[in-house]
Protein backbone atom coordinates (compact mmCIF):
# COMPACT_ATOMS: atom_id res chain seq x y z
CA UNK A 1 0.00 0.00 0.00
CA UNK A 2 2.73 2.18 -1.01
CA UNK A 3 0.40 4.22 -3.57
CA UNK A 4 -0.97 7.28 -2.78
CA UNK A 5 -4.17 5.75 -0.63
CA UNK A 6 -5.11 8.67 1.74
CA UNK A 7 -5.35 7.13 5.35
CA UNK A 8 -8.46 7.78 5.82
CA UNK A 9 -9.53 4.76 2.89
CA UNK A 10 -7.06 2.50 4.25
CA UNK A 11 -8.98 2.68 7.76
CA UNK A 12 -12.32 2.69 6.53
CA UNK A 13 -11.97 -0.58 4.35
CA UNK A 14 -10.00 -3.77 4.13
CA UNK A 15 -11.41 -4.39 0.69
CA UNK A 16 -9.24 -6.82 -1.50
CA UNK A 17 -9.51 -4.05 -3.81
CA UNK A 18 -7.08 -1.90 -2.33
CA UNK A 19 -4.50 -4.57 -2.30
CA UNK A 20 -5.26 -5.82 -5.96
CA UNK A 21 -6.05 -2.79 -7.88
CA UNK A 22 -3.10 0.59 -8.72
CA UNK A 23 -4.56 4.13 -7.83
CA UNK A 24 -5.79 5.22 -11.10
CA UNK A 25 -7.45 2.08 -11.77
CA UNK A 26 -9.34 2.66 -8.25
CA UNK A 27 -9.79 6.21 -9.51
CA UNK A 28 -11.70 5.49 -13.02
CA UNK A 29 -13.41 2.76 -10.52
CA UNK A 30 -14.72 5.18 -7.72
CA UNK A 31 -15.53 7.56 -10.76
CA UNK A 32 -17.51 4.79 -12.39
CA UNK A 33 -19.11 3.94 -9.51
CA UNK A 34 -20.10 7.74 -8.16
CA UNK A 35 -21.17 8.69 -11.31
CA UNK A 36 -23.32 5.19 -12.16
CA UNK A 37 -21.80 4.62 -15.24
CA UNK A 38 -22.54 2.19 -16.42
CA UNK A 39 -25.63 2.24 -14.37
CA UNK A 40 -25.73 -1.32 -11.91
CA UNK A 41 -22.82 -2.92 -9.92
CA UNK A 42 -22.82 -5.54 -12.12
CA UNK A 43 -22.30 -3.58 -15.37
CA UNK A 44 -19.46 -2.07 -13.49
CA UNK A 45 -17.77 -4.86 -12.50
CA UNK A 46 -17.96 -6.75 -15.87
CA UNK A 47 -16.76 -3.36 -17.85
CA UNK A 48 -13.30 -3.25 -15.55
CA UNK A 49 -13.46 -6.99 -15.67
CA UNK A 50 -12.50 -7.28 -11.72
CA UNK A 51 -12.64 -10.96 -12.01
CA UNK A 52 -9.89 -11.20 -13.81
CA UNK A 53 -8.21 -9.39 -11.07
CA UNK A 54 -9.51 -11.75 -8.52
CA UNK A 55 -12.02 -9.71 -7.04
CA UNK A 56 -15.00 -11.29 -6.24
CA UNK A 57 -18.30 -9.41 -7.44
CA UNK A 58 -19.64 -9.29 -3.45
CA UNK A 59 -16.42 -7.63 -2.19
CA UNK A 60 -16.75 -5.37 -5.26
CA UNK A 61 -20.37 -4.98 -4.00
CA UNK A 62 -19.34 -3.67 -0.30
CA UNK A 63 -16.55 -1.53 -1.70
CA UNK A 64 -18.88 0.32 -4.12
CA UNK A 65 -21.42 0.65 -2.08
CA UNK A 66 -19.19 2.35 0.23
CA UNK A 67 -17.94 4.61 -2.34
CA UNK A 68 -21.74 5.83 -3.76
CA UNK A 69 -22.73 6.77 0.26
CA UNK A 70 -19.41 8.15 1.27
CA UNK A 71 -20.40 10.20 -2.07
CA UNK A 72 -23.98 10.76 -1.38
CA UNK A 73 -22.95 11.85 1.80
CA UNK A 74 -20.37 14.84 0.64
CA UNK A 75 -22.94 15.73 -1.69
CA UNK A 76 -25.66 15.86 0.78
CA UNK A 77 -24.89 19.66 2.50
CA UNK A 78 -25.14 21.05 -1.36
CA UNK A 79 -28.43 19.56 -1.65
CA UNK A 80 -29.73 20.49 1.69
CA UNK A 81 -28.34 23.95 2.98
CA UNK A 82 -29.17 26.97 0.65
CA UNK A 83 -26.94 28.67 -1.43
CA UNK A 84 -25.80 31.61 0.79
CA UNK A 85 -25.31 29.44 3.47
CA UNK A 86 -21.47 29.84 5.40
CA UNK A 87 -20.39 26.33 5.48
CA UNK A 88 -18.04 28.01 8.01
CA UNK A 89 -20.27 29.16 9.99
CA UNK A 90 -22.80 26.32 10.25
CA UNK A 91 -20.13 23.34 10.38
CA UNK A 92 -19.04 23.94 13.70
CA UNK A 93 -22.77 23.27 14.97
CA UNK A 94 -23.29 20.60 12.69
CA UNK A 95 -20.39 18.91 14.30
CA UNK A 96 -21.60 19.68 17.48
CA UNK A 97 -24.52 18.12 17.00
CA UNK A 98 -23.33 14.67 15.21
CA UNK A 99 -20.68 14.77 18.89
CA UNK A 100 -23.33 14.70 21.40
CA UNK A 101 -25.57 12.08 19.44
CA UNK A 102 -22.54 9.72 18.62
CA UNK A 103 -21.71 10.71 22.75
CA UNK A 104 -25.16 9.70 23.78
CA UNK A 105 -24.71 6.51 21.81
CA UNK A 106 -23.54 3.70 23.80
CA UNK A 107 -21.99 1.68 20.52
CA UNK A 108 -19.88 4.43 19.38
CA UNK A 109 -16.46 3.85 19.25
CA UNK A 110 -13.65 5.77 21.23
CA UNK A 111 -12.04 6.21 17.75
CA UNK A 112 -15.33 7.65 16.26
CA UNK A 113 -15.73 9.99 19.43
CA UNK A 114 -12.34 11.20 19.02
CA UNK A 115 -12.27 11.78 15.25
CA UNK A 116 -15.63 13.98 15.78
CA UNK A 117 -14.48 15.53 18.52
CA UNK A 118 -10.83 16.85 16.53
CA UNK A 119 -13.43 17.64 13.87
CA UNK A 120 -15.60 19.93 15.82
CA UNK A 121 -12.46 21.13 17.36
CA UNK A 122 -10.69 22.12 14.64
CA UNK A 123 -14.08 23.69 12.55
CA UNK A 124 -14.49 25.34 15.60
CA UNK A 125 -11.64 27.11 15.63
CA UNK A 126 -11.46 27.82 11.77
CA UNK A 127 -14.71 29.40 12.54
CA UNK A 128 -13.24 31.27 15.43
CA UNK A 129 -10.12 32.67 13.56
CA UNK A 130 -12.65 33.77 10.72
CA UNK A 131 -14.70 36.22 12.92
CA UNK A 132 -11.32 37.21 14.45
CA UNK A 133 -9.94 38.20 11.21
CA UNK A 134 -13.40 39.46 10.12
CA UNK A 135 -13.19 41.97 12.69
CA UNK A 136 -9.76 43.11 11.91
CA UNK A 137 -10.49 44.08 8.49
CA UNK A 138 -13.37 45.98 9.73
CA UNK A 139 -11.33 48.19 12.03
CA UNK A 140 -9.04 48.65 9.82
CA UNK A 141 -11.73 49.81 7.17
CA UNK A 142 -13.07 51.61 9.76
CA UNK A 143 -9.59 53.32 10.56
CA UNK A 144 -8.97 54.23 6.68
CA UNK A 145 -12.05 55.69 6.48
CA UNK A 146 -12.04 57.51 9.55
CA UNK A 147 -8.02 58.99 8.09
CA UNK A 148 -9.77 59.73 4.77
CA UNK A 149 -12.65 61.64 6.35
CA UNK A 150 -10.20 63.67 8.43
CA UNK A 151 -8.04 64.33 5.53
CA UNK A 152 -11.46 65.52 3.69
CA UNK A 153 -12.35 67.30 6.89
CA UNK A 154 -9.30 69.36 6.58
CA UNK A 155 -9.41 69.99 2.99
CA UNK A 156 -12.96 71.69 3.47
CA UNK A 157 -11.88 73.64 6.13
CA UNK A 158 -8.73 75.03 4.01
CA UNK A 159 -11.16 75.88 1.36
CA UNK A 160 -14.02 77.16 3.37
CA UNK A 161 -11.22 79.54 4.73
CA UNK A 162 -9.82 80.37 1.24
CA UNK A 163 -13.36 81.19 0.29
CA UNK A 164 -14.10 83.71 3.56
CA UNK A 165 -10.77 85.38 2.72
CA UNK A 166 -11.48 85.89 -1.06
CA UNK A 167 -15.20 87.49 0.51
CA UNK A 168 -13.16 89.47 2.64
CA UNK A 169 -11.25 90.85 0.04
CA UNK A 170 -13.84 91.44 -1.81
CA UNK A 171 -16.06 93.20 0.56
CA UNK A 172 -12.71 95.68 1.42
CA UNK A 173 -12.30 96.18 -2.69
CA UNK A 174 -15.90 97.25 -2.61
CA UNK A 175 -15.84 99.68 0.20
CA UNK A 176 -12.85 101.02 -1.08
CA UNK A 177 -12.56 103.60 -3.89
CA UNK A 178 -12.02 102.31 -6.96
CA UNK A 179 -8.79 103.02 -8.68
CA UNK A 180 -10.31 104.93 -11.65
CA UNK A 181 -12.23 107.44 -9.44
CA UNK A 182 -8.72 107.89 -7.36
CA UNK A 183 -6.92 108.66 -11.00
CA UNK A 184 -9.60 110.97 -11.84
CA UNK A 185 -9.97 112.93 -8.58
Amino acid sequence: MNDKTTTIEKLETQSSIFQKTGPDLRRRLDQAVIDHDPPTYKAIYNKFDLAAKGISFMAFYRYARRRRTHAALIELPHQALPEDCDAVEILPKLLAHRLLDAAADDSTSPGTLQRLTDAWRIAARTYLILQRHQTEIEQLRKKANRAETDELCKVVKQYASLVRAQQTTQKYAALSPSHEESAGG
